[in-house]
């Protein structure tokens, strides 16, 4: 997948990668269809998304999962009149939920707005005008509904609040239910690029701090980013273990690569000890 992106994917050194990394960016490029559903189209049976939960619960999406069941929310979501450009923020802790939720909002070209659970009331409002919010898709435990039915009233631009559950209270839509009985997904016919649609901070301060580390930063201005070394790592570890998730399987499976970090954590942590001139943990506890 990768080299459809890249006109060169190995290098020598860190000068070579430096050098010639070069990005091909398809006009109108989109992460869902031209990842995602690409990924479904040639490997419908590869390992996507991995959830799991304190109770037990474990769910395994392959890309023709994930493919279809992002197809239902971008359907659902376009029928409540969310489309492109229009700021959707979504507050769903790490439920699965909000992978699908992100993949299907990039098919629609919206602008999403990851936001963590703890913001307040202030906080919600404060972001929902700084950004002209359209609609919140939020996870439905408590404090968190609480916050948003209370932030409501002084967040004009707001109109539609949706709950994956499980609390789904009056003026909330149910997410579950929309996405249950959503028509068949019609990709929009207008161009639906998301090159630079997602925004870590409504704020527009914020935007402007993102734009400045981005300009300042001549790898990250020529799109020569970090992520497609994450790339290249994972594509590594999927070789070693074909059958695992990124490679997560092999260290699972491997007592000394698990153990590794946690007695390297301890080394450094006596190092930095020893150096500041305090006695040996063992010292210590005798």
């Amino acid at each position: 997948m990768v080299e459809r992106f890249l006109e060169q994917n190995t290098f020598t050194s860190q000068e070579d990668f430096k050098q010639h990394l070069k990005i091909k960016v398809p006009d109108n490029f989109n992460f869902g269809y031209d990842i995602v559903d690409k990924w479904a189209e040639e490997e419908p049976d590869r390992k996507a998304l991995l959830w799991t939960n304190d109770q037990g619960e474990h769910i395994q999406f392959t890309y023709a999962d994930l493919k279809r069941e992002t197809d239902k929310v971008a359907s659902y979501l376009q029928s409540l009149g969310i489309g492109h450009g229009d700021m959707v923020m979504l507050i769903l802790k790490r439920r699965y939920e909000f992978w699908l939720s992100m993949i299907a909002l990039h098919k629609l070209g919206a602008v999403v707005i990851p936001a963590t659970f703890l913001l307040t009331k202030k906080d919600i409002v404060y972001r929902c005008n700084a950004a002209s919010i359209k609609a919140i898709l939020v996870v439905g435990d408590e404090p968190i509904i609480t916050h948003v039915k209370d932030a409501l009233p002084d967040s004009p631009t707001v109109e539609q609040v949706i709950s994956i559950g499980p609390l789904k209270p009056e003026g909330f839509k149910d997410f579950q239910e929309g996405v249950q009985h959503a028509a068949p997904f019609v990709r929009p016919s207008r161009r639906t690029t998301n090159r630079a649609d997602v925004r870590d901070g409504a704020a527009r301060g914020h935007a402007r701090l993102a734009h400045r580390l981005h300009e300042r930063d001549p790898a990250r201005r020529e799109g020569r980013g970090g992520l497609l070394v994450v790339r290249r790592r994972i594509r590594e570890a999927r070789r070693a273990d074909p059958d695992g998730l990124h490679g997560a399987g092999r260290r699972r499976h491997d007592p000394a690569a698990r153990d590794r970090p946690w007695r390297d954590r301890g080394a450094r942590a006596e190092r930095a000890r020893r150096a500041d001139g305090q006695r040996p943990a063992e010292d210590r506890a005798a």
